[in-house]
Protein backbone atom coordinates (compact mmCIF):
# COMPACT_ATOMS: atom_id res chain seq x y z
CA UNK A 1 0.00 0.00 0.00
CA UNK A 2 1.74 3.13 -1.21
CA UNK A 3 -0.96 5.63 -0.26
CA UNK A 4 -0.07 7.93 2.65
CA UNK A 5 -2.45 7.98 5.60
CA UNK A 6 -2.82 9.65 8.95
CA UNK A 7 -4.99 9.35 12.05
CA UNK A 8 -6.06 12.40 14.04
CA UNK A 9 -7.86 12.35 17.35
CA UNK A 10 -10.04 15.40 17.95
CA UNK A 11 -11.94 16.44 21.05
CA UNK A 12 -15.62 15.52 21.02
CA UNK A 13 -18.43 18.04 20.90
CA UNK A 14 -21.89 17.55 22.32
CA UNK A 15 -23.90 17.98 19.13
CA UNK A 16 -27.30 17.51 20.78
CA UNK A 17 -26.90 20.60 22.97
CA UNK A 18 -25.90 22.93 20.11
CA UNK A 19 -28.21 25.38 18.39
CA UNK A 20 -29.08 24.87 14.73
CA UNK A 21 -26.71 27.71 13.81
CA UNK A 22 -23.86 26.05 15.75
CA UNK A 23 -24.62 22.70 14.11
CA UNK A 24 -24.55 24.18 10.62
CA UNK A 25 -21.30 25.99 11.45
CA UNK A 26 -19.73 22.72 12.59
CA UNK A 27 -20.83 20.99 9.36
CA UNK A 28 -19.31 23.85 7.35
CA UNK A 29 -16.03 23.55 9.27
CA UNK A 30 -15.80 19.85 8.42
CA UNK A 31 -16.72 20.51 4.77
CA UNK A 32 -14.11 23.27 4.59
CA UNK A 33 -11.44 20.94 5.95
CA UNK A 34 -12.31 18.28 3.37
CA UNK A 35 -12.14 20.84 0.54
CA UNK A 36 -8.79 22.13 1.78
CA UNK A 37 -7.20 18.68 1.93
CA UNK A 38 -7.89 18.13 -1.79
CA UNK A 39 -7.70 14.35 -1.43
CA UNK A 40 -9.92 11.41 -0.62
CA UNK A 41 -10.66 11.42 3.09
CA UNK A 42 -12.63 9.31 5.51
CA UNK A 43 -14.15 10.75 8.66
CA UNK A 44 -14.86 8.18 11.36
CA UNK A 45 -16.61 8.75 14.66
CA UNK A 46 -15.25 6.45 17.34
CA UNK A 47 -17.37 6.41 20.47
CA UNK A 48 -14.82 4.82 22.75
CA UNK A 49 -11.25 5.44 23.86
CA UNK A 50 -8.53 4.03 21.60
CA UNK A 51 -4.74 4.12 21.66
CA UNK A 52 -3.38 5.75 18.49
CA UNK A 53 0.05 4.31 19.32
CA UNK A 54 -1.30 0.81 18.71
CA UNK A 55 -2.41 1.61 15.15
CA UNK A 56 -0.57 -0.43 12.52
CA UNK A 57 2.53 1.20 11.13
CA UNK A 58 2.81 1.70 7.35
CA UNK A 59 4.67 -1.05 5.56
CA UNK A 60 5.91 -1.53 2.04
CA UNK A 61 5.46 -5.31 2.14
CA UNK A 62 2.42 -6.42 0.14
CA UNK A 63 -0.19 -8.18 2.20
CA UNK A 64 -2.33 -11.00 0.85
CA UNK A 65 -5.42 -9.59 -0.85
CA UNK A 66 -4.09 -6.02 -1.01
CA UNK A 67 -3.78 -5.06 -4.67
Amino acid sequence: MDDPWAVFRLPGRNYALRTLTDRLDLVEQVASLVREVEADVQVLRVARWWDAGRMPRPTRRPRPGWG
